[in-house]
This record gives C-alpha cells, structure tokens and sequence, in this order.
C-alpha cells in the first residue's frame, strides 16, 4: 500500500543580515579547517529554571570548546566572544539562553548553515541531563545526542560526551546532505551518498529521511513500507525531526494503526506546540481517532517539567477549547497573560472573550471585555465583539457604553447593535430597557435606521394603549411621529393610535372642565381636540388600507371630534372671561 501523504506543514524561511560578515570565526591551525566551511552556531542549553542559568552558560562553552574537533574541518564554529556580541546587537544580554525559535534567528542573522540546539534538565539528585540536536538551518532532520551528569562529575564533562557524540554526524554529513541536494534530479547518486552516511551512522536522520523520500518517490506499495522502515530510524537519529513524524503519522493513519497514529502526532505536538495549522490537525486526528484528550496530556507532560512554559500553555488552551472545557482554557489563557503581560494584546482579548462567550461566563465576560476596551479603546473589531458579547448577556449599561465607544468609528454598526437591543428587549416585554437604545438610534441613526426605531417605538406605545396610560401613549406617540417617515408605513399607524389616546385624554379633560368650571381644562380640551384632528387625518391611509378593520373606530372617533367643537368653545367663552 503506498504511504499517503496526509499531512503537510510549512517550514520557516528566512534570509541573513550584514552582521554575519562582521562575525569572526575561532581561528583553526593550519590544515584543520575548509577555508569556505559553513558556520556552526551553538547556543547555550535551554533551561526550565533560572537558577541553572550558569550551568547552561557552562555547558555551552564547554560543547563549543569540544565541537571544534570533532566537526573536523566540516564547519566553522562561531566562537561565545562573537556570538554574545551579536546577542546585545540583538537585544539580549550577552550569555543569553534562548529558545529554538531565537536561537535558530540568531544563526540566520550570523550566516550559520547549522546549529546546535539543547536543553537541560535536573533530576531529584541535582544532577543534569542534556539533550542537543545537531541540523543544517532548511534540514527536515539532524541528530539527536543525550548525556547524563555522573556523580561527582563536572559539567564541562557533560558537554564533552556530547560533543563527542556528534563525531559520527560531522564524519556523515557532507554524504547525507548530497542525498539531498541531488534526490531531485539525480535519485541514482542520492541513493549512494546516503548509503556511504549510513556506513559511518547508520542512525543518521537525515541520511534515513532521505531514503525515505527516494522510496516514497517510487510510488511502488513495497516502497512505501521500506519508506516507513526509513523513517523510524530517522526518528531514532533525530526524534525532534518533525518532518520524519510527520511522514510516519501519515503512514501508520494510512494502514490504519491508530495507537501508532496518535503517538506520531503527540511527538510532532510536543516538537512544535505553537504550529496552529499544525495544532488543528492533529487535534482534528484525535478527535477521529477518539483520543480528544491526547494533545492535552502531550501540554501537562511539557508543563511538569516547565510549568511556566506559555507555549505548552498554549497548546494546552487550544486542546482545552477543542475538548469543550472552557473554564480550563480561560483559567490557561489567563496563565499566560499573567506570566507575560505582553500576550494581552489584540489577538488575545479576541480568542479570550469568544472562548467566554460559548458557554457563557458573565463574569469574566465583563471584567476581560472591559479590560479589552480600556487597552484597544478604537480597535472596532473588538468592540463589536465585546457589545455582541454584552446584549447576549444582557448587560445593558456596559453595552450602551460601548456602543458610545463604537459610535466614534464605526456608526452604522452601534446603530445596528442598539436596533437589535431594542428588538431583544421588546421581545422580552421589557420595553423599558429598550428605549435607551432606541433613544441612540434615534439620535445617531440615518433615516432608515430612524424609521427603524420609531418601529420599535410603535410597538412599545401599544401596551400604553391597551394598558389606558393615555398621557404616556400621547407622548410617545408623538416621538414616534417626529422619527417616522410622514409617507412611510409607520407614520398613518402613529397617528391612529395617537387619535385614539387624545380622544380619551379628551373625554377626561373635558370632564373635568365642566366639573371644576376651569378655563385652563376647557384650553386643554381645544388644544387636544386640534391634535386629534391632525391625528385622525393623518391616520386616513391605515384605516382605509392594511388598518380595515379599525375603520368603524376611526369614523366614530372623527365623529367626536367634530361635535366637540362647539361644546369646547362655549365652556371656553364662559370658564375664560
């Protein structure tokens, strides 16, 4: 069965500064050294604690002071003097231990061809481990070498076992990277460098992935299973080579070997957790697979060893969030920002208040929202998100602030969001909370967007109505009227139900003229009945389209009015003398 190439990632490019011509190499004794040698950049170990910092410091020289020899002409070794003044070109002190990332930077901005990257640790003795890896800058695999502190042994010895240990590398490489050079166009050739490498190493990763390659190119389903044999021992050469797991991920889901599917891509994770396209893959496989949980034991294995590692944090939040624990990813992303406050940024408060918002967290919704907007107070991404985030939790005066804010630089949306408010508020038959927000879009709204509140305005008048608040309804109803269109739809309804609540002002005003014998009640009344006129004509097109059957209504209304005017103006001539 031919090996199906089902994952795929990039690889990282980058170019050289003028500062490697300005980096003197460690001068070599006549006849040790290739006069065009690539350079070779050692960093100093990555450590899990700060307080092992000058072991690190230590054990980096003491590999640089070993590597020398046993690269045997094969490279140039950029000496600590020239790298650590790079280092503060750079911004960083001199010593400094950096991470792959950096450090592989670094060597681009130097010139190196390859690098030495490692890290240390310590067990409950005191006493370190070093695991380095040896690769070319664009190489899909190196080698891997391992050295433990004996009892009593000085760390200088350390660094010497794995210097030494890459002897049988620096003697493999120039076979194992012409299998690479001409895999392409020469496959015959490519063929024997690698073979000549694996004589000298037979672990080599690179020689191994490069057979790998040559037999996946044949196409041929024995190929395919001599292509895995290739890259299982590159992965024993070089287990941090992402490109060999990934080739064996690919293979073993093809033959359907889950348990080995799942432990290729938890190696490819604990290699590159921070690779997003990559962490949505693999955790698309585990989901496939039914191991959700596996991408989070690949960060809690990383975070026993380096509990303040943000990238394994990370990891461990995007698997939290794909597993459906939300709390645990807020509480991870909340970690990170809390040991580097410079990851609050954009990006963060966005993933942040979307992973609050799938299953509601009120409280933190609100304290990071506020949070979000009080550092990015223009950022209009953000506050859409966050007043989208407030109305769904009904936070009202938060969401009426913002979109205060959102108005500045972006208005069709705050009008829009303070629109859709009123309509979820009304909805809810709280008409009260809503015409704050219908107050907005009257105010800052373009004529459809005021037409649109007077809608809203419209259906909060009719429990006015229905419920005989008939000064309230009048007020309202000509608010309505002021925002509506006269020749829209909404304006001959207003003025229905405005005619409607002035004839029953009217009635009581009337009354009372009558019965207190007032002129000003008597005034009230004739001003009333004018506007209900206004009103009762203005409603004409309602009752005699779409409001048929309130035209009986609105003929008998229009009859009262009409009588009223005489009684109105004979109480005015008595009452107002």
């Amino acid at each position: 069965m031919r090996l199906a190439r089902l994952l795929t990632l990039g690889l990282f490019v980058g170019g050289t500064t003028v500062l490697a011509a300005q980096i003197p190499t460690r001068r070599q004794a006549p006849g040790t050294q290739v006069a065009n040698s690539p350079r070779l950049l050692v960093g100093n170990p990555h450590t899990f604690t700060a307080a092992d910092s000058a072991s690190s410091v230590a054990l980096g020289e003491a590999i640089r002071n070993k590597v020398e020899k046993a690269a045997n002409g094969q490279f140039r070794l950029l000496e600590r003097e020239d790298m650590n003044r790079a280092l503060v070109e750079f911004g960083y002190p001199a010593d400094a231990i950096l991470g792959f990332i950096p450090l592989r930077d670094l060597g681009r901005s130097l010139g190196a061809r390859a690098i030495i990257y490692s890290t240390l640790t310590k067990d409950a003795n005191g006493r370190f481990s070093v695991t380095s890896r040896l690769a070319g800058m664009t190489d899909e695999a190196g080698t891997v070498v391992s050295a433990a502190q004996g009892a009593g042994q000085n760390i200088a010895a350390v660094g010497d076992k794995i210097a030494e240990g890459f002897a049988p590398a620096f003697k493999s490489w120039a076979d194992a990277k012409a299998c690479i050079d001409q895999a392409k166009n020469a496959p015959d050739k490519a063929t024997q460098a690698a073979k000549k490498a694996l004589n000298a190493m037979p672990k080599n990763g690179l020689a191994n992935y490069c057979m790998g390659t040559l037999a996946l190119a044949r196409g041929r389903a024995a190929d395919s299973a001599e292509a895995m044999r290739y890259f299982a021992v590159a992965v024993e050469g070089d287990p941090l080579s992402l490109a060999a797991w990934t080739q064996l991920a690919a293979g073993y889901e093809a033959s359907a070997d889950t348990a080995k599917m799942i432990n290729a891509l938890s190696q490819m994770l604990r290699i590159a957790p921070t690779n997003q396209p990559l962490r949505e893959l693999v955790f698309k496989k585990f989901l496939q697979a039914g191991k959700p949980e596996a991408a989070e034991q690949v960060a809690d294995e990383g975070l026993r060893l380096d509990p303040g590692n943000i990238d394994l944090i990370e990891l461990r939040a995007n698997a939290r969030i794909f597993r459906e624990n939300y709390a645990g990813a807020l509480d991870d992303l909340e970690q990170i920002i809390a040991l580097d406050s410079a990851r609050a940024d954009t990006t963060f408060f966005l993933k942040y208040l979307a992973t609050a918002d799938i299953r509601p967290d009120t409280a933190r919704y609100l304290s990071y929202g506020s949070r979000a907007l009080k550092k990015f107070p223009g950022n209009a991404t953000l506050l859409k998100l966050v007043a989208g985030g407030y109305s769904r939790l009904g936070a009202s005066d938060s969401l009426l602030n913002t979109l205060g804010a959102l108005l500045t630089v972006d208005s069709a949306s705050a009008v829009g969001f303070a629109l859709q408010e009123a309509k979820n508020r009304q909805d809810a038959k709280d008409y009260v909370r809503a015409d704050p927000f219908i107050a907005f879009a009257a105010k800052y709204g373009d004529a459809q967007a005021k037409e649109g509140a007077a809608s809203f305005m419209l259906q909060g008048a009719v429990p006015l109505i229905q419920s005989q608040n008939w000064q309230v309804a009048v007020d309202t109803l000509r608010a309505i009227k002021a925002l509506a269109n006269p020749t829209g739809r909404l304006a001959p309804i207003a003025n229905y139900y405005s005619a409607l609540a002035l004839v029953n002002l009217i009635v009581a005003k009337d009354q009372e003229a009558e019965k207190s014998k007032s002129c000003d009640a008597a005034r009230a009344v004739e001003t009333f009945t004018t506007e209900a006129e206004q009103s009762l004509a203005g409603s004409q097109a309602y009752v005699d389209g779409p409001g048929a059957s309130q035209k009986g209504t609105w003929e008998q209304l229009t009859r009262y009015v009409s009588g009223l005017k005489p009684r109105t103006a004979s109480m005015i001539r008595v009452y107002c003398k």
